[in-house]
């Protein structure tokens, strides 16, 4: 795409992300953490979706904990409401009593 001599945006980060596997997601992320492109919520809340659905709780909360608020970002409602979705999925169940 850069090649072609067009930017990429939010956008097409984030539908990036939603196609990739995990692994390839986390690689997406990292190139735009470690560029000059300003991260949203809207892009953490993609990765945050696509991890929990993985089953990757674990990483989904050390971003949430570690990197949102060390980058200004506040959470949303739709942050929240992955971050608890995914933890009623992997919950045992009787836990959420």
């Amino acid at each position: 795409m850069v090649q072609s001599g067009v930017e990429p945006n939010i956008y097409t980060y984030s539908a990036l992300m939603e196609g990739y596997c995990l692994a390839e997601a986390m690689n997406v992320f990292h190139t735009l953490e470690n560029g000059n492109f300003e991260l949203s919520v809207e892009i953490i809340n993609c990765l945050f979706d696509g991890l929990c659905k993985r089953g990757k709780l674990d990483i989904a909360w050390d971003l949430f904990y570690n990197r949102l608020s060390s980058k200004g970002l506040k959470p949303t409602v739709v942050t929240y409401n992955v971050m608890i979705h995914g933890l009623c999925k992997e919950a045992p169940t009787g836990q959420g009593k």
